[in-house]
Formats: C-alpha cells, structure tokens, sequence
C-alpha cells in the first residue's frame, strides 16, 4: 500500500509545486514578532444516552462542552517559537461529579542555523476525560513531558533529528475504575530517545526511518517496568499532496523487567491519510497497532490494533455530510500463572455516525452530529451501548 501512494505522489507532484509557508504566514492576528490565531470552540451541546457506560439502568444527560484555542508563533532573527494554549469546560446538567476543565499547553523554541537546528519542547495537560478506549470513566489525569533534540541537513535531501523526551503520567489518588486505584497501576515516567532519517524523494514525498529506544518506570506498581526498542521505515506527504498525512509500519519489543509478566515483540503501525476526490469528497483512514497500559493487575497491558475511517462529501453552498466510524480491539496479556497461556480476553470497542455542517466562512463552520458507542468485553459488567449526539461549532478570529 505504501509503495502503491509512493508511486501516485511521485508520478502528480509536478500538479503542486506550492512550498508551504513559514507557519508565521498563517497566524491572523500579528502583532510585531508574534503571530496567533485565536478560535472558539463549541465541541458538543446535546445528549449523552449513558454518562456512566454502564451495561444495565444507563443514565443520560444534557452535556455542553466549549472552549478557546490559541496557536501563536514568534520569529526573532534565527529563533523561532510555536505555542498552542487549549481550554475547555465540561457541563453535565445532572451528574455534577463529571464536569471539570480542561486545560493544554505546548511549546517548542528552535533556533535556525544553516545545517544544525537544535530545539526544545516542553507540554502539559490536566484533563477529566475518559482516557483511552479502555477506561469508561471520566478521570482527572495529567501528562507533562520536556524534550530536546537536533535536527541536522546531512544534504539538501537528508536531515536526522536526534531527540530525547522525558514525560510523567498522573492520575488523582481516588480516581478507581472498576475497583482498581488508577494511581497505583498506571502512574511512571517514560524516558525515550530517537533518531529519524528523513529523505525528500520528491518535493513532496519524504521518507523516514525511525528508531527509538526507552523505559517506562512505574511509580507504584514496579513489576510494570520496562524497556523498549522499535523501528519504524514510513512516508509523510507534504500538505499540498494529492495524498496527505503520513504511515509508518515497523517493529517494536518491549522487554518486561518482571519474569511474570510476558514480553512483547511484533507488528506496530501508526496510520493517517486523507485524500479529496475533485476537490469536494475526502477520504481519511488511519490504522493503529501498539502496546497501552491497562488498569488491570492481572493484564497489565494489552495490544490496541484499530482502523478509522471516515467520508466527508461537499454539497456545495458550504454545506457538506460527513460519515464516520472506527472499530478497536483491545488484546490484553495477562500475568503468567493467572490461567493457562499469556494472551488474555479481547475488548472489542465500536463506533458509528455522521454529521451535516456548514462553513459559513473561513475558519468558521457549524455542525449537527450523532455518533453511536458500543464495547463488547469478556468481563460482561463492562460491556455498553451509548448514543451521543449534539451541535458543534468552530469560529475563528
């Protein structure tokens, strides 16, 4: 597949040879060095058919969610800061224990020299969401991560960004789904390190090798421990590509501390393409496969391999109709000893639906949406069915 949209891209580049512009460019507001583009966000204003996914006697609620977004960038001579801020609320009418807020930071300063580009990043987020597929609760967590790295232009065709990432994972102390502490078995600190050789083909098709090893050190569940190794070759299309977005396919072990616990080593994929049919229908599809950390005890992890896809068709006028859906299974392992065999039970979770919208202007789109949830789980406490559906909408200063 991915030598088949090498071929495409290669053989259409000539259609656009349009460079994309310093991101600078595209802030709306600017202000001296900075530049920002500010937008309001109504996520979801509806109805909740089962606040609590609960297999038997589910709730539902009024729900709003709406926040603000901001992406910036600042250039001063050969430095140059991009920065996004994200704040949003949660209201449930009825279920006061699910509202919270929302709150995301990003940052990255790179300095910009002829061949060597070296950089930082630094991010940190707090949220009460449902984290994941796995976990059906709405938990506060927060992730801060920090990072460093060097991007050199070997030739005029070859750069390798060499990089170094340390990030920390918290859940409050009384946050408990399905009888466990989510505190005491997924709060650790990841400590990773990576190189990428990427190589522009074409003015728009760059292929990529990366290559990443690292540790995940649990905070109070040590027999998690672990160390990690993975390789990945893939291809990233240039955003004026007919096809957009980028796949990488490659190869992943995870080497666990404890004798009790199985290791891993196989097949990981990290998918997103998107493609417009004569300018008015767009095709996207991503497909996912990697390890996650599960709440369980007995199955301290599992491996999530899923596809999204969804169709969105121009009806002209600004309106347009979108189809969507997703299906991810989740195949835990589970502790040597807890039965016969190291695989454990498969989850199963589903999602279907679609929207009408309409773009009133640059930037600026409203949308009326229904999505239907389901899970199928060995454990049947955990199974449910959901219908969610509500108004979006999007403005941009």
């Amino acid at each position: 597949m991915l030598l088949c949209l090498f071929l495409l891209v290669s053989g259409l580049h000539a259609l656009a040879q349009t460079q994309a512009p310093d991101p600078w460019e595209q802030g709306r507001v600017r202000i001296g060095p900075v530049a920002f583009t500010p937008n309001i966000v109504l996520k979801n204003l509806g109805w909740d058919s089962n606040v609590f996914s609960d297999v038997e006697n589910p709730k539902g609620d009024f729900t709003l969610t709406a926040g603000g977004l901001v992406n910036w960038w600042m250039r001063i001579a050969n430095v140059r800061l991009l920065g996004t801020v994200s704040v949003d609320g949660v209201y449930y009418a009825t279920y006061a224990s699910e509202r919270g807020v929302n709150q995301r930071y990003d940052l990255r300063a790179e300095y910009r020299l002829n061949r060597l580009r070296p950089y930082v990043l630094g991010s940190w987020a707090s949220v009460k969401d449902r984290p994941g597929y796995e976990i059906e609760a709405r938990a506060r967590h927060d992730e801060g991560a920090i990072g460093a790295g060097l991007d050199v232009r070997v030739t005029s065709k070859t750069h390798v960004d060499i990089a170094g990432r340390y990030t920390t994972y918290r859940f409050d102390g009384d946050e408990v789904f399905a009888g466990s502490y989510l505190a005491e078995t997924l709060n650790r600190k990841s400590t990773f390190g990576s190189a990428t050789i990427r190589y522009s083909a074409t003015p728009l098709t760059t292929l990529t090798l990366l290559g990443e090893v690292g540790q995940d050190r649990f905070d109070e569940s040590p027999e998690r421990d672990n160390n990690s190794f993975r390789i990945m070759p893939g291809v990233q299309f240039d955003p004026f590509a007919l096809v957009k977005g980028g796949a990488r396919v490659g190869y992943r072990r995870l080497d666990m501390l404890s004798p009790v616990i199985p290791d891993f080593s196989g097949l990981v994929a990290d998918v997103d393409l998107s493609y417009v049919l004569l300018g008015r229908t767009r095709f996207s599809v991503g497909v996912n496969r990697d390890i996650q950390f599960s709440y369980d005890v007995t199955h301290p992890y599992y491996v999530l391999s899923g596809v999204t896809a969804s169709v969105r068709q121009g009806l002209g006028m600004g309106w347009d109709v979108e189809a969507r859906g997703y299906s991810q299974r989740l195949a835990y392992r589970q502790v040597l000893g807890a039965s016969d065999g190291a695989t454990g039970p498969v989850d199963r979770v589903e999602s279907y639906g679609g929207g009408i919208g309409h773009r009133l202007s640059q930037g600026t789109r409203i949308g009326a949406n229904i999505d239907y949830y389901r899970r199928r789980s060995a454990a049947y406490l955990y199974d449910y069915d959901a219908l969610r559906y509500g108004l979006s909408a999007t403005y941009e200063f």
